[in-house]
């Protein structure tokens, strides 16, 4: 008669074939198999052909989509960061903005100045304005306020685009407290576009000013 295992037979089992695994003719406790995994495996698979796909499909991602895809580049690590900084001076406006996130977001010291010139230059010169200001916004969150502010200043005092102005002021204010930067939000409040006067006023409370 068949009989289904029971509770004791489920616990056991994997004694017996952990023990039977240990007789079986030439097995040895120091075999390199079992007491290091091999350089490949500890790697994990090469990050470059990774690198190469979300490039090539990140010019035509927005919103979301686009820094989903950004996450995806600083979650392969650092391993990624020579096939990232091989795509600077290659990728489109959006791939050149992501791999530079993504160089700054690891923390690799000998790429970062290369990243960083790469942001200030879509900062200034990137042909979508969705672009300058994520290229400002990064290097607001993760440059040295030193070397960006500068940069970010002589882009604020000559642009009057409000698309551009609002979100760099609130990116000066969070730097370095730009006075100018909080007095044009201030100013904004009494333009005769509505849209403008709340992206100003959204800004202005984004850095917890209410007077």
């Amino acid at each position: 008669m068949h009989r289904l295992p029971t509770v004791r037979t489920a616990r056991t089992a994997p004694w017996l074939l952990a023990l039977l695994f240990l007789l079986a003719p030439g097995f040895s406790p120091f075999s390199p198999r079992t007491t290091a995994w091999t350089e490949d495996e500890v790697k994990g698979p090469d990050p470059g052909p990774i690198v190469e796909s979300v490039c090539s499909q990140i010019e035509d991602r927005e919103g979301t989509r686009f820094w989903a895809l950004v996450q995806k580049l600083e979650g392969l690590g650092k391993d990624a960061v020579p096939a990232l900084r091989s795509k600077l001076s290659k990728a489109g406006e959006k791939g050149r903005l992501a791999c530079s996130k993504a160089i700054l977001f690891l923390g690799d010291v000998e790429a970062r100045g290369e990243a960083v010139s790469v942001l200030e230059e879509l900062a200034q010169k990137a042909t979508s304005k969705e672009i300058r200001v994520a290229a400002m916004e990064t290097l607001g969150e993760n440059g040295d306020p030193d070397q960006v502010l500068p940069v970010l200043e002589k882009i604020f005092d000559g642009t009057t685009d409000p698309a551009i102005v609002i979100p760099l002021a609130r990116t000066l204010w969070e730097v370095d407290r730009v006075a100018r930067a909080r007095d044009k939000l201030i100013d904004l409040l009494g333009s005769q576009d509505l849209e403008v006067k709340q992206e100003a006023a959204l800004a202005l409370a984004e850095i917890d000013y209410f007077e």
